[in-house]
């Protein structure tokens, strides 16, 4: 089939049954670099580093697409594959006309899009109105090829249930809409896209990938281009910026400022050193914000050799397997007879985008790249909303300080509690209105309560958004509906000096206290009753917005 060009070669329709059809199809979109093979040699030249070498990423490109093809089989068993051979790409044509047509050899200013089905759509004909629901229903995602000498991959917009394998994992995706042949088809996903080492490197990806999750999914920012990035990266370098050479993480920093974000950038060494426990301070700070759903920047590097380049990629949830939290050291110290238990320690795969490796690549925190594995975390970087000032380790710190303290601490409010028990603390940030709803949502596990509990927290007026520590029993803190006995919320527009003054609620099973904001610290005092008795919580649902789950 290799040597012969087929009439199933002539259309853009293929059907994938087999491992066959996959190299078949990979050997399709991307041929020899040099058809004839030996034309070097007629010539008199010895063998030209782009044929013999991967300077510009083809071989990269090349294993990529088969590891995407290869992966959608081994979910779907049979799937089909559309391509449209003169694609405008908003992405390519932005570094096409600033850079590639600069060039003294010509370049096609369109790309190719592939279309991914389950099943087998084989023609024009299927491509109609009566069948665009039946099209969703099997539609997988899309992939888009640039002209490149690499044949870089472009926007691949996949749904993950395809791609993690037979595994469950919850991830922050967002809505993506498009037309094939003139349907309209939708997906949840998050974008991925591989380097093409003249415009873009890796951590300009991380960016690109950042800020097209942003723009297209909340209207206070919108979706940039390669150029952009490149114009606002020479504001802070003394070199040119193409070929781009990539930025460390202090420039995407400010790159992130000038794009509407106000980041927060946390190094691995400051961390760690405050937290006392290896790397468990990073861990838990880039846990937290996952927890949060905010998709965030990775950079990991060696941990000696400082000469040695490092890399960037993006993380976007978390494997839903969990290892028991007593093997984490995490119990606190003898200052307080309450055993807490970071719910963060109970988690160590992550969800990551990396142009190295397949989309939704599942890794352990410690060897988040399959091609660095001698690498760890050496900074994260969050693209936080600009009103946010109470940042993820303040918030934590915060709430267990609450939770051992004297007056509001969950010991003295609650004095039945089994105080040979542990307490997992899973803390996460979240908007309120977002919270509000689903608690409105779930009211109905307060029993005869519900009424009552309903009018409680549609009257609290909450921020724009909040800090949340719900509180689990370690035994009921697994994978699934998980059941949370209380919960601290705080004032995410706070600061940390205001501490205590930045909670707005404190819900312990059998008192529950509310701070509005013209209350003073002494409304935390007061429990809420109903009647003559004051308000029981019973146990309710894990706050579950922030992510959604995705079962391979």
């Amino acid at each position: 089939m290799s040597g012969k060009t087929t009439e199933r070669e002539t259309k853009p329709f293929y059907l994938i049954r087999n491992a066959e059809e996959v190299d078949f199809v990979v050997e399709a979109f991307f041929p020899p670099r040099l058809p004839d093979g030996d034309l070097h040699q007629h010539s008199g030249l010895v063998e030209p580093p782009s044929v013999g070498s991967d300077c510009l990423g083809y071989q990269a490109n090349k294993r990529m697409f088969r590891d995407i093809l290869t992966a959608i089989l081994e979910s779907t068993q049979e799937f089909s594959l559309v391509k449209e051979e003169y694609h405008v790409d908003p992405s390519f044509r932005d570094s096409y006309y600033n850079y590639f047509s600069n060039q003294h050899f010509s370049m096609s200013r369109f790309c190719q899009r592939i279309t991914f089905f389950s099943g087998w759509v084989s023609s024009l004909e299927d491509f109609c109105p009566d069948k665009e629901r039946t099209l969703n229903d099997a539609f997988i995602g899309s992939c888009v090829l640039y002209p490149t000498e690499a044949h870089t991959i472009g926007r691949v917009l996949l749904s993950p249930k395809y791609l993690i394998g037979k595994i469950s994992c919850y991830v922050r995706l967002t809505d993506y809409s498009f037309t094939v042949f003139g349907i309209r088809l939708n997906t949840r996903a998050f974008l991925f896209q591989m380097q093409d080492r003249e415009t873009t490197r890796c951590a300009e990806v991380t960016l690109l990938n950042l800020l097209d999750y942003y723009g297209n999914t909340y209207s206070d920012y919108r979706t940039w281009r390669p150029n952009e990035i490149i114009q606002l990266e020479r504001d802070f370098s003394p070199d040119r910026t193409l070929p781009a050479r990539g930025i460390n993480y202090y420039t995407m920093s400010r790159l992130l400022t000038k794009c509407g974000f106000s980041p927060r950038l946390y190094g691995a060494e400051a961390m760690n050193c405050m937290s006392g426990k290896g790397d468990d301070g990073i861990h838990h700070v880039l846990h937290y914000y996952i927890e949060s759903g905010i998709p965030v920047a990775v950079n990991i590097s060696h941990p000696t050799n400082r000469a040695l380049p490092g890399h960037s990629l993006v993380c976007i949830g978390y494997s839903s397997s969990m290892h028991s939290p007593r093997d984490s050291s995490t119990l606190c110290d003898g200052s307080s007879d309450l055993k807490l238990i970071d719910a963060a320690d109970c988690f160590s795969d992550y969800v990551v985008i990396d142009d190295n490796q397949r989309p939704y690549s599942i890794r352990p925190f410690d060897k988040l790249s399959a091609s660095h594995e001698d690498f760890k975390v050496s900074f994260v970087l969050v693209p936080l909303y600009k009103r946010m000032f109470l940042e993820a380790s303040e918030a934590y710190c915060l709430a267990t300080t609450v939770l051992k303290d004297s007056a509001y601490g969950l010991l003295n409010r609650f004095p039945a509690f089994d105080r040979s028990k542990a307490v997992v603390v899973r803390l996460f940030l979240a908007s309120g209105r977002t919270f509000k709803r689903f608690r409105l949502s779930y009211s109905a596990d307060q029993g005869e309560g519900e009424s009552f509990y309903r009018k409680l927290y549609a009257s609290v007026p909450f921020p724009r958004f909040v800090w949340v520590a719900e509180l689990y029993l370690e035994s009921e803190f697994a994978p699934g509906d998980k059941q949370a006995f209380g919960e601290i919320v705080m004032d995410a527009t706070s600061t940390t000096k205001n501490d205590v003054k930045s909670i707005i609620m404190l819900n312990y099973p059998n008192s529950v206290s509310i701070r509005t904001p013209d209350d003073t610290i002494a409304a935390l005092n007061r429990r809420v009753f109903v009647g003559k008795e004051p308000l029981i919580l019973h146990p309710f649902h894990g706050f579950t917005a922030n992510l959604e789950e995705v079962v391979g």
